[in-house]
């Protein structure tokens, strides 16, 4: 499966695609003026690679299971979806609505914080792709981010090298967990 979204925040749009082979994925992000960022995931090693399009380094994260990626977005857990839609509050508004002709998940979530004040996060998750076609976070008043999917194609073919990290690049090894709890 290939989704390409595009994202807006801070005035800048930034493309991406994601690339999924089973569990396998490959996000490629390119920002206006930079090179484009690359990470690869393999849960089944328990392994992420990260690396800019032409540097000579990158990251290699030891660690990388299915909840560390589910953290990060890389992954969404479809059981979550069912227990979000049933545990609307006060804080909290989920519901099934229609984005685009596609049957979806609508989440609306509400937290305070000291620094920053109220923010508003709006979501659209796809019940078919278990993925987020459509997010919006707002501060007060003022949209901060907004991503929107632009295609989904589930019929894609892959060579495989797709998700193998390159040979030109050196990785540096880093613990997931350590980094994590840094966080």
């Amino acid at each position: 499966m290939l989704i390409k979204s595009e994202m807006t925040a801070f005035g800048t749009t930034t493309s991406m695609n994601t690339y999924y082979d089973g569990n396998k994925s490959r996000t490629e992000i390119d920002v206006p003026g930079m090179a484009k960022s690359i990470l690869i995931h393999l849960p089944n090693e328990e392994v992420m690679y990260q690396y800019v399009y032409g540097e000579e380094t990158g990251v290699k994260m030891t660690g990388a299971n299915a909840s560390y990626a589910e953290e990060m977005g890389l992954m969404m857990d479809t059981s979550m979806l069912a227990e979000i839609t049933d545990a609307s509050s006060e804080d909290m508004i989920a519901r099934v609505e229609t984005l685009d002709g596609e049957e979806v998940i609508y989440i609306e979530a509400t937290q305070s914080d000291e620094d920053m004040g109220d923010v508003l996060v709006k979501m659209w998750y796809s019940k078919k792709y278990a993925t987020p076609l459509k997010y919006e976070v707002y501060m007060g008043e003022t949209l901060m981010t907004n991503l929107k999917v632009i295609k989904i194609t589930d019929s894609i073919r892959f060579s495989g090298d797709e998700f193998v990290p390159p040979k030109d690049v050196t990785f540096q090894e880093m613990d997931m967990q350590s980094m994590m709890a840094e966080w």
